[in-house]
């Protein structure tokens, strides 16, 4: 009977948590149901956290769907109650505003071939395919590409609107601390330092569109938010972040290359990039200052 169980048990559980997304919702439920990836062997849960609008209405709405409650506010709260509540032996996380490509699961699941693989990050780009967005976006896969190589060393960071993680890695570093935000590179963290660099990786077709994010100024305003909610056990590095200047200048040289870019082009994805860097620093330090 339990081997019966386990063999039924679906390969991956998808976990979505939201809170009052209607707007986007409906777009990350029908491209979750496409998947490439077998159905039968994926399951969807989405986690309403206390929505006052039609989200939980639309999600109920699709019969392939888990729709379940996590009363306490906090999107990692509501990520860990549907971490409690699935089967799979893969666990993949997206957000309620984020659209994954077709081949999403099928691209997450395939970089766990490798044994000693035991988390994945996911490439991400942006809801308008705008020429400086579409720029951004591929620096930050340079970037992610470098921090997942699982030949960095030091802190890294993370985020769940893209990531995959094995039951029993998760079982051993999680749950989630449920916090307002920069739980996942906690979470990611823990994992390095309990099983080292190695077991990661990235996954640059495993893509998922975030629909919030239309333009640079939405971008920046992210950048700003990150700051303010970052907490300091989460990186040993300097206020800089988690890269070094000779690491940051590599990347972006390969952004360069693998964008094709102009000299124009490069000098003003730099320029952005630069103000990305002191919005964050901005955040960081006004939230300081506010808890002074």
């Amino acid at each position: 009977m339990v081997a019966n169980q386990e063999s039924a048990a679906p390969d991956v559980s998808v976990i979505v948590p939201f809170y009052n997304n209607e707007a986007h919702i409906e777009r990350c439920v029908r491209g979750l149901l496409v998947q490439t990836y077998p159905p039968t062997r994926y399951e969807i849960l989405f986690v309403d956290n206390n929505s006052i609008d039609k989200s939980s209405e639309i999600v109920r709405s699709f019969q392939r769907v888990r729709l379940l409650r996590e009363e306490k506010q906090g999107a990692y709260a509501a990520r860990n109650h549907g971490v409690a509540a699935s089967h799979g032996r893969i666990l993949a996380f997206t957000d309620a505003d984020c659209v994954p490509s077709v081949d999403w699961l099928k691209e997450l699941v395939a970089a766990f071939a490798e044994p000693k693989v035991g988390l994945v990050q996911g490439r991400r780009v942006f809801g308008n395919d705008g020429s400086a967005l579409s720029r951004l976006a591929t620096y930050e896969a340079e970037t992610h590409a470098h921090m997942f190589s699982g030949a960095v060393k030091g802190p890294v960071f993370g985020y769940t609107n893209n990531m995959a993680v094995r039951r029993e890695i998760f079982e051993c570093c999680g749950p989630f601390p449920e916090t307002a935000r920069g739980a996942d590179s906690i979470f990611v963290d823990r994992v390095v330092s309990r099983f080292s660099h190695k077991v990661l990786r990235y996954a640059r077709a495993a893509c998922i569109r975030h629909l919030e994010i239309t333009t640079v100024r939405e971008w920046l305003r992210k950048k700003v938010l990150y700051g303010s909610s970052f907490q300091r056990d989460m990186s040993r590095r300097p206020l800089g972040g988690h890269l070094t200047s000779a690491e940051r200048i590599a990347i972006f040289k390969q952004t360069v290359r693998t964008g094709g870019y102009t000299t124009t082009q490069a000098a003003l994805l730099l320029a952005v990039i630069w103000i990305g860097s002191l919005g964050f620093t901005y955040g960081r330090l006004a939230s300081r200052t506010g808890a002074n």
